[in-house]
């Protein structure tokens, strides 16, 4: 299949650029891949260092992606600093953060497309750099700014990319199109956003890689469409195929990903097993009473960060970490008559990682609540003594280092408290 040069440049490629023949012409042979846009040698020269590659390994299959102080400035801008991370082979994993956190970069050095600060990557044991085409061939890209060319229709845009891929039949992209409800006949500018993403999705998929990297995957699909998404990443990872999945859609991630790393303001803030994580979630638990019972009884007890009660003191709602036998033992010793509960989810500790800054640290405070006084819009306003080891008849919170000689604080009755930290932070 030829394309003339003008066309080819106007593709836009998410997967492929398009090498020319002695004729002008778009040929299949020694394709160089890439993604939405056409690079320049402006870009692939950004950085003229070329790290050093990390070591390779001879124990079993490589990791797929793999990565040591990944970093990337904009001028004095952070994109990314300091990424260490490891993607097994066969694992979906899932990189969540919020608009502008790095990922979209993060995907981009992965995939040569910018060129890195400083750090080392490879990708399907490979550099990334060094490898090119023949690395690019295994990967899946969906990017999270796709552009296509809007005057073609799916087909031809779909059957151009086959060729390039040297895929031999359409029956893959028909299935595919097929589970996605995909007319694939009309011209991309004709579709809707949810379509556009389907056919970004196809191109992805189409030549089953060994990597998939999806960029807000189920950006502009409906929830139909994205259940069909759901069960395509369940195929692919019975098949050991490896999904990097960068979201932000925290109930996508929980629901299909095996691993999570949380990344805000360009810096990896934790890399955890989806169970384990979620296992630091808090929970809810709601204690109902026959009688009424007295909150500070379980506000001091370790596993609970807050507590508070109905207007008769006959329901108590706790929020609890961890291991909750001191809260069934205290609520044995009075008149119960239910407990429900109600799991932490991702979003509490995506909320809480994002919130907290590079280096914060968690720490157990005590302070005499009854004796804090009370501002006009009934929060207390307070000073507090950071301890290691809080006295077993103080009233227990977190406290988060939110900047220096500053600390937000949970935990204290039903009020929001501001504190000035007395103590030094250890």
């Amino acid at each position: 299949m030829h394309l003339d040069a003008t066309m080819c440049k106007q593709l836009r490629l998410v997967s492929t650029l398009c090498p020319m023949d002695e004729t002008g012409h778009a040929t299949t042979e020694r394709v160089q891949t890439a993604s939405t846009a056409v690079l320049d040698n402006d870009l692939l020269a950004e950085s003229g260092q070329d790290a050093a590659q990390l070591p390779e390994r001879h124990d079993g299959p490589p990791p797929a992606i793999e990565t040591d102080g990944l970093t990337k400035f904009y001028g004095r801008h952070r994109g990314i600093e300091g990424i260490s991370l490891t993607v097994e082979a066969g694992e979906v994993f899932g990189f969540l953060g919020p608009n502008g956190s790095g990922k979209s970069t993060t995907i981009r050095v992965l995939l040569d497309l910018l060129r890195p600060t400083g750090g080392t990557a490879l990708v399907l044991g490979q550099s990334p750099r060094k490898a090119g085409p023949e690395l690019r061939r295994r990967i899946g890209y969906l990017p999270g700014d796709l552009a296509l060319n809007e005057s073609m229709t799916a087909e031809l845009l779909l059957q151009y990319y086959a060729s390039l891929r040297g895929m031999k039949s359409m029956r893959a992209v028909n299935a595919l199109a097929g589970r996605f409800r995909l007319d694939m006949s009309r011209k991309i500018g004709e579709y809707s956003t949810g379509n556009r993403q389907k056919v970004g999705l196809v191109q992805a998929f189409m030549h089953d890689p060994e990597l998939l990297i999806l960029d807000e995957p189920t950006s502009g699909l409906d929830p139909l469409m994205q259940n069909e998404f759901y069960s395509l990443v369940e195929e692919r990872k019975s098949k050991d195929r490896t999904i990097f999945l960068s979201s932000h859609v925290l109930p996508e991630v929980e629901r299909v990903a095996d691993r999570v790393g949380i990344i805000a303001d360009g810096q990896l803030r934790v890399v955890e097993d989806i169970h384990t994580l979620k296992a630091r979630a808090r929970r809810r638990l709601e204690l109902h009473f026959s009688t009424p019972v007295p909150v500070a009884a379980f506000r001091r007890l370790f596993p609970v960060r807050a507590a508070t009660a109905n207007a008769d003191s006959t329901i108590l709602s706790l929020q609890v970490e961890g291991p909750i036998d001191d809260v069934i033992k205290a609520a044995a010793k009075y008149p119960t008559v239910n407990v429900v509960s109600h799991d932490g989810d991702l979003e509490e500790i995506f909320l809480r990682y994002y919130r907290r800054p590079p280096g914060a640290i968690q720490k157990r405070i005590t302070v005499d609540a009854a004796a804090v006084p009370r501002r006009r819009d009934d929060t207390m306003e307070l000073k507090a003594i950071v301890r290691d080891d809080p006295p077993p008849d103080g009233a227990i919170a977190e406290a988060l280092v939110v900047e220096p000689g500053s600390v937000s604080l949970e935990g204290i009755s039903d009020a929001s408290a501001a504190i000035e930290q007395t103590g030094e932070s250890q």
